[in-house]
């Protein structure tokens, strides 16, 4: 039945009319007389004059006209026989941008043209997402530290982490979504951190930040949408040759060891595009390598103050091709494609607060290629077709191969989970259609992603020691000296301090997980008159295996731990199919001048999870990985034999018998993670070149993922479980349960505005300011994976202020051009301080690392950090040659003021808790970057 549904609702999608803008632009207005009667049938031409591309629109009985085009700068000719021809000229539309310009035609009593400098208005007055735009000059002259594009999403308001690696401040992959010309290449295998494609700043034009309120064409995610679009040629040859460089002699010593740290940056790199045919077929190609010797600073909070600096090298390449195609007045190609690699050995994943052997070298690589065909039909039909590939894999390989030893505050050794090496493909095919019915503007959609997860993951190969508690003498155990020695470690006297030992077995641990997702969309934009727009629709999305992957064995497992009964066996075919989300939204023009707009919307927002719940099931199910866990027998040597001999012929072959298995299963009653967005705000546009926005922004998450163990004794005195080590397990014959479940959620309320000044007068500004009102959730660590709850018994307990929690967040940036070909740029950033959590030192629980010894819960992020705060500068000089070439020279500060922003020792048992341990890893001194670029 279910399917049949599905079958009868694409059919419906596949046969209405609608569009898709998600990568578009677009521009509506009405055609007017001199009178202010409406004229039908005017036709209005948009013409991109660098590529010669036309699009064409007309005006209906009611004056109104539509025209969805591709991001760029434009001319718009609107014309009707018998008046006289109107031109705008270079109207400058940016992604996903709403642009209304009307147009008053005057009777022709000769044949003339009327040709004004055209610009697009600042402000929306037919959407309500909340959100921003990076735009070209943006891109260009902003300075940012690493010259990472993705970090440039801090221009937009509602973005308020103090640093943005990867994801824009997105820690959670169900939060996250970017897109590329359209089409989706967000790694989902597990966490943010993993990575995400890389790509050169110089390959990417421009792109928007939508924090809120995305329409229906887009989903898969319960927070936000990137969608940025890549360059392309003209019909002028033209490219450039660059280089940015550097170096520790220029840097300002760290604040907290006082010593300049050895740094040195190399970003090379160049490109080129043109017209093969002129106006009909262009192309344009980018390389980018860098390399950055760098150097990271640890100071373990368990280990009192010592201090360690060790290299950190940094390789990466990148490589984009892009071909477009006018193949016809109605029919454009576009074709790209990417390659991506990076190198960084010896990477010390986590804060500055782990412990060095836990180094790893870690490889990626990215490649995906894609094209869209663009096809318009009689009657303005505007179909789009998309196809591609993608594929983003990584390899993790220790440093130190040794076990991994877990004290509470400490852990030392290689992390459990490496080796690793993870692929996550797709390929998406995507078929759009859009049209204009009288005040309507349809767009339905269809979408399937072919994904797919494998690769090999020898997770616990090496073991893993659980210790009890933190020896007071930890520092002369294992100090930073012998990081890499792990023979020269000092575990002697230990034993009875030890938990469990646990490891797995395997012929191989390879896996091969399917991951085809699914999704339509219905949606209409309804101009109800001149003053009022309203945006609506419905969509559907299907992850079909992400709590299902092929070859599980389904099995029973009731757990009766004093608290609740339970069965947590495995099982197929935990599937989510009741994601339909509908999306409400109003945009109101009070004085119908277009410089004011009220808006608002709400709406439903469906995500996918990593692809973590669907591989671990196929990995631990028991029939091709052996866990086995060794409780503590209580006999001397445990840590230096807990397998007392047994070899892994012995655990293969079954001569052995196994302890108590661990295992990972998803809860039966998993769900697909959701967010109830709704927002309501305004925008003003003040005169021609400023604007101002406010939007106040509430959002409520449910179904999001918890990790707990059930295997545990329930202690009605504590509310929380039994040590397992001292009081067994209710089902003895399974070691600790990995569940997997959606039982976490979250709230968030902010108010999100921005200013903005266009340029014009050779000065712009942007200026953004949120504050947030509180951001909660159930504590899903840093990642959302790998972080089980503190109490296993009471998901409400774990509730608590956000990771990302902030009260304030200014952001500033400008660009000036000065006399004498200078262009001056700036970037500030304002945060009031975020907060974490922090550990015990004990685990009277045997799980809890916030647990205290008297079974008191540490508050979640409840200790402050510093302000944040850093202004970044760049300076451009110009020096103009003949044939157009133009060779500037660069110089940046980053950090000008040299504010310090340190790490702080969070561990209570610490004699040093709340003492400054290091600056932080991911906030420099003062650094200076010169530059040049030759382009032509």
């Amino acid at each position: 039945m279910f399917h049949r549904t599905c079958a009868a609702f694409l059919l419906v999608s596949m046969l209405a009319v609608t569009g898709v803008y998600a990568q578009q632009a677009t521009i509506i207005g009405t055609v007017e007389d001199e009178s202010g009667l409406v004229l039908p049938g005017v036709t209005v031409t948009a013409v991109n004059p660098s590529t010669g591309l036309t699009l064409v629109g007309f005006s209906d009985g009611s004056g109104l006209y539509r025209v969805s085009v591709p991001p760029g700068t434009y001319n718009l000719t609107a014309e009707l026989p018998g008046f006289a021809t109107v031109v705008l000229t270079d109207v400058e539309l940016l992604v996903g941008q709403n642009a209304t310009l009307d147009f008053t035609l005057g009777l022709a009593t000769v044949q003339e043209t009327v040709t004004v400098t055209g610009e697009a208005p600042l402000i929306d007055l037919q959407q309500a997402d909340v959100g921003g735009n990076v735009d070209r000059r943006q891109m260009e002259l902003i300075p940012i530290s690493g010259r990472n594009w993705m970090e440039l999403t801090m221009l937009v308001k509602g973005v308020t982490n103090n640093t943005v690696g990867n994801t824009p401040g997105i820690d959670q992959l169900s939060r996250f979504q970017l897109n590329l010309d359209g089409q989706e290449i967000t790694q989902q295998t597990s966490v943010t951190s993993f990575g995400q494609p890389g790509m050169s700043r110089d390959a990417i034009a421009e792109y928007e930040v939508i924090t809120d309120m995305f329409d229906v064409t887009q989903g898969r995610s319960a927070g936000l949408q990137v969608n940025a679009i890549t360059k392309s040629g003209t019909n002028n040859t033209s490219g450039s040759f660059y280089g940015y460089f550097r170096n520790d002699k220029f840097n300002a010593a760290d604040p907290f060891t006082g010593d300049v740290l050895p740094y040195k940056n190399q970003q090379i790199g160049g490109t080129i595009g043109g017209p093969i045919v002129q106006d009909q077929v262009h192309y344009f190609f980018s390389y980018e390598r860098e390399r950055e010797p760098g150097t990271t600073v640890v100071s373990p909070n368990a280990l009192e103050g010592q201090i360690m600096s060790f290299s950190t090298p940094i390789e990466r390449d990148s490589l984009m091709g892009r071909g477009d195609f006018q193949l016809s007045s109605r029919n454009r190609l576009s074709v790209r494609a990417n390659y991506y690699s990076q190198n960084r050995p010896q990477d010390l994943f986590g804060s500055s607060s782990g412990h060095p052997s836990r180094m790893s070298n870690r490889p990626t690589w990215s490649a995906f290629g894609q094209a869209n065909w663009t096809y318009v039909t009689e009657g303005n039909l505007l179909h789009e077709v998309k196809v591609g590939y993608y594929q983003f894999w990584w390899v993790w390989e220790p440093v130190v191969p040794s076990p991994e030893y877990r004290f509470p505050g400490l852990t030392v050794g290689a992390p459990w989970n490496y080796y690793e090496e993870i692929r996550h493909g797709k390929s998406p095919f995507r078929y759009d259609l859009s049209g204009v019915s009288g005040s309507h503007a349809w767009r339905v959609g269809v979408e399937y992603l072919h994904g797919r997860d494998w690769g090999e993951w020898r997770a616990r190969e090496r073991g893993q020691y659980f210790f009890t508690e933190l020896p007071h003498d930890i520092a002369d155990r294992v100090p930073l000296s012998l990081w890499d020695q792990p023979d020269q470690w000092d575990f002697s006297g230990l034993d009875s301090t030890v938990e469990r030992f646990d490891r797995t077995f395997a012929e191989d641990y390879f896996y091969d997980v399917p991951r085809p997702m699914f999704a339509t969309w219905i949606g209409d934009t309804w101009t109800v008159s001149d003053r009022l727009t309203l945006n609506y629709g419905l969509r559907y999305d299907l992850a079909w295996g992400d709590f299902a992957p092929p070859g599980v064995e389904e099995t029973e497992l009731v757990i009766d731990n004093g608290k609740f009964t339970q069965n947590v066996g495995y099982r197929n075919n935990i599937r989510d199919l009741n994601n339909i989300a509908p999306r409400f939204s109003a945009a109101f023009d009070p004085t119908g001048e277009g410089n004011f707009v009220i808006r608002g919307g709400t709406g439903l927002f469906y995500a996918t999870v990593g692809g973590n719940p669907a591989f671990d099931q196929q990995l631990w199910n028991a029939q091709k990985v052996i866990f086995n866990s060794y409780p503590n027998d209580g006999l001397p040597g445990f840590i230096a034999d807990p397998q007392r001999g047994a070899t892994f012929d012995d655990i293969i072959s079954g001569r052995v018998p196994l302890a108590p298995q661990s295992v990972n299963v998803v809860a039966h009653d998993a769900q697909m993670p959701y967010v109830w967005q709704s927002n309501l705000g305004f925008q003003v546009q003040l005169n021609e070149v400023m604007a101002f926005d406010s939007d106040l922004v509430y959002n409520r998450g449910r179904f999001e993922e918890t990790q707990s163990d059930p295997n545990a004794f329930y202690d009605e005195a504590t509310g929380f479980n039994l040590p397992p080590a001292r009081f067994g397990r209710p089902r003895p014959d399974f070691g600790p349960i990995r569940l997997i479940s959606t039982r976490g959620k979250s709230d968030y309320m902010a108010l999100a505005n921005s200013f903005t000044r266009r340029y014009r007068n050779n000065f712009e500004l942007g200026m953004t300011y949120t504050v947030m009102f509180f951001k909660h959730d159930t504590d899903l660590g840093s990642s959302g994976y790998g972080s089980s709850l503190q109490n296993h018994f009471d998901v409400d307990d774990n509730w608590g202020r956000a990771n990302d929690f902030q009260k304030h967040t200014l952001r500033l940036n400008g660009i000036w051009t000065l006399p004498y070909d200078i262009t001056l740029a700036g970037f500030y950033r304002f945060g009031s301080g975020e907060f974490t959590s922090a550990s015990s030192g004990y685990r009277p629980t045997g799980i809890g690392n916030r647990v205290r010894a008297d079974y008191s819960l540490i508050p979640r992020n409840e200790f402050p950090l510093d302000q944040f705060q850093s202004l970044d500068l760049r300076i451009t000089k110009d020096v103009v040659l003949p044939n157009d070439v133009r060779i500037s020279g660069v110089f940046e500060v980053f950090n000008a003021f040299n504010y310090a922003f340190y790490a702080y020792n969070t561990l209570e048992r610490s004699s040093r808790f709340g003492n400054r341990r290091s600056a932080a890893r991911d906030h420099q001194p003062r650094t200076l970057q010169l530059a040049f670029r030759i382009a032509f």
